[in-house]
Formats: structure tokens, sequence, C-alpha cells
């Protein structure tokens, strides 16, 4: 087994950047697969051979690796969504919505409920988009950062989608309240997913430039 010295850990970054491998959590990653193949494998050449055999290995590395994100994000976010109604901690938030929305949609006008029902998924998409605004130097080094806020894109159609079914929905109060309740809940379930991510890149992100 050959074990590589700091001067090859660092050829092997040098390597990534010039293959256009920009973000750092990818690299590292990279860099920790790389070196434990050189390492293991009965590879005879020098160090800079082995990583010239490596470069289709690492352009599919880093496609299916963002793909990978991506949907592991949105399980987190349905798995966050159906703790709203199983988990007794989440349990009280949804019967604070239900009330809610109840309270908006049988004792105030439709301009009112209307309002509140923009308003309260709203806020959660203006929240993610201001962390994403705040800590853009750093997410701009993540690539895994990239798809956090993707998290949000789920959510945000039931905003958009009530356009088209608006008619229905004031007509038939029940399916309005329904409607509102898994919107809402798809919303704050986002958010807080965002958030979890974010601190988690944010530390991350520490780590990697502290190193």
């Amino acid at each position: 087994m050959k074990k590589l010295t700091k001067e090859n850990i660092k050829l092997i970054d040098e390597f990534l950047i010039k293959n256009k491998v920009k973000f750092i959590d990818v690299r590292l990653e990279l860099i920790d697969h790389l070196a434990s193949d050189f390492e293991n494998q009965l590879y005879q050449g020098s160090l800079e051979r082995f990583l010239d055999t490596q470069k289709d290995f690492v352009e599919e590395f880093v496609k299916k690796r963002q793909k990978t994100i991506h949907w592991s994000y949105q399980k987190q976010l349905w798995a966050r969504f159906f703790m709203f109604f199983y988990k007794p901690t989440y349990l009280v938030y949804t019967l604070v919505f239900v009330a809610v929305v109840y309270f908006s949609t049988y004792y105030l006008n439709e301009k009112a409920s209307l309002i509140i029902f923009a308003v309260s998924l709203l806020i959660p998409l203006i929240i993610s988009v201001f962390y994403q605004f705040k800590h853009s130097k750093h997410f701009k080094k993540i690539q895994s950062a990239q798809s956090v806020f993707s998290i949000m894109a789920l959510p945000s159609l039931f905003l958009y989608a009530f356009n088209i079914l608006k008619e229905f929905l004031l007509e038939q109060s029940y399916f309005f309240m329904a409607y509102w309740l898994i919107a809402l809940i798809f919303n704050i379930a986002g958010l807080t997913e965002v958030y979890k991510r974010k601190n988690e890149i944010i530390e991350n992100y520490m780590k990697y430039v502290n190193n």
C-alpha cells in the first residue's frame, strides 16, 4: 500500500481544480476517493499518471453527485412533511395550523382569508431567499448548497397552482382548508429543512476553509 504525503494530496487538489471541480465539498470527497484508490490499488505508475486515468471518473462523479443530492433533499422534505402528522412535537404545530385555517375560513371574509393564505405561504419562501442571499459567499463554494433552496420548489407550487384552482377551492370550503393546510405544512417543512441544511453546510464550510 502506498501512503500519500501532504504534497500528494495537494497535487490531487490541484488536478481537480484544473479539471474544473470548483466546489470545495466535491473536491474533498474526490480527494479522499482518489487518494484511497491510489493507496489501495496495485498501481505501478506515478500519481500524476494515475490521475490522468481518472478524468472521466471525476466528470461522472460530479454529475451524479448533484443529482443524488437533489433527490436526497426532496426525500428529506417529504419525511419532514409527514412528521407533522405523527410526531408529537410536530402535531402541536399541526393543530395550531388547523385552528388558524379553520378560523380564517369560517370567521373572516373571503378577502381577509385570501390575504392570510397568501402571507402564510409567502413568508417561508421569503425567509429561504433571505438565507440564500445572507450566506451566498459560502454557498457559492459548496455544490450541495445549490440543492438546498430547490427544497422550496415543491412548497412554492401550491401558491402558484392556487390561481388555477381558485374558483373551485373558494366554492368548496373543505377543499380550500385541506389545500391550505397541506400547502402551509409543506412550506413550513421546507423552511425547516432549508434551515437545517443551511447550518450543516456553513458548519462544514468552516471546517473546510480552516483545514
